[in-house]
């Protein structure tokens, strides 16, 4: 089958969306055709002489998601539409909305499937998936060297986050859960940029790496536990990818029930579904006393890349 995906491919892979836009067209290409379309500078001529049968749209959901999805198929009229709905951002004007539309739209969460299928859209249930070769469980030895390496104690209990540094990801939760051997590690990816206050403020407590990181698998094998404190729906992709790698890294996970992870995984063995500052530091001081059983990477391995893959090639041949 020939497949079209379209979103931003840009070399750097520091935001989700483009972690996600690599690996379904990376992978999609042991059985199909691909041709990968840059969202930012898209070659409709090429598009053209590819004459694909599926153009699959990694893409937000909004306006301009939507208009660049129309625009685009409209150069293939023949072509079946897909969008992988990775924020849950949708136009208010329903009229709008209905004339944009792809033929189906991949969600995550059961808030964006009440969401798009009240506005008509015909939705299927597809979260993001982790690549558990390259995210495995970390020895104590290569911990040891991974904490030497970015310079930081070896006895310091380390509460890792990845991802933007900004107001709506709840941050600063982060900052209070610091003691004297318990350090927050932030990893701020700056793809969308930087709240440098909420930087000033985070410093005072929190070791931050801002760097883009190509190796972000030693981070997580440097850590002992990865926070999630992410409440706002509108602040990350609805199935966060490091909470995923963090666990196919077999860390204990302490987190909100945030988008579809509530829908994808079930508590227990060293994830923890929490809302308070005071359950997020009673869950730490749980997997700090090792009281817990810590089995996470056996929850995601049913998502790995190949298994969501193997869906994803699914819903494509119900098209044809």
């Amino acid at each position: 089958m020939r497949v079209c995906v379209v979103g931003n491919f840009s070399l750097t892979l520091d935001e989700g969306v483009k972690i996600v836009a690599y690996h379904i067209s990376q992978r999609i290409s042991k059985n199909h055709v691909v041709l990968k379309l840059d969202v930012r500078y898209p070659n409709l001529w090429k598009l053209s002489q590819f004459k694909p049968q599926i153009i699959h749209f990694v893409l937000s959901p909004t306006y301009m998601g939507l208009i660049s999805t129309k625009i685009i198929s409209a150069a293939q009229k023949s072509a079946r539409t897909v969008m992988s709905a990775l924020h849950p951002f949708v136009p208010n004007s329903a009229y709008l909305t209905s004339r944009l539309k792809p033929d189906v739209v991949l969600v995550q969460s059961l808030f964006s499937q009440q969401l798009f299928s009240k506005l008509g859209f015909e939705t299927c249930f597809l979260p993001n998936g982790v690549d558990v070769e390259r995210f495995q469980p970390c020895s104590q030895q290569n911990k040891a060297g991974y904490r030497e390496k970015f310079g930081l104690k070896k006895d310091a209990f380390i509460m890792l986050h990845v991802g933007p540094i900004k107001r709506g990801r709840n941050l600063e939760l982060l900052s209070k859960l610091a003691t004297n051997d318990e350090l927050p590690l932030v990893v701020g990816r700056t793809y969308r940029g930087i709240d440098w206050t909420l930087y000033s403020e985070l410093q005072q407590n929190c070791r931050i790496l801002t760097e883009y990181m190509s190796n972000i698998e030693e981070i997580y094998g440097l850590s002992d536990s990865y926070v999630f404190s992410t409440q706002n729906r509108e602040n990350c992709i609805e199935t966060p990818l490091s909470v995923l790698e963090a666990m196919s890294c077999n860390l204990p996970v302490v987190t909100t029930r945030f988008g579809s992870l509530p829908r994808m995984l079930n508590e227990g063995s060293g994830l923890f579904f929490v809302e308070s500052f005071n359950e997020f530091s009673a869950s730490l001081a749980r997997i700090k006393e090792a009281s817990v059983t810590v089995r996470t990477r056996e929850k995601v391995l049913p998502y790995s890349w190949d298994n969501i893959i193997q869906r994803l090639n699914e819903i494509y041949e119900s098209f044809i």
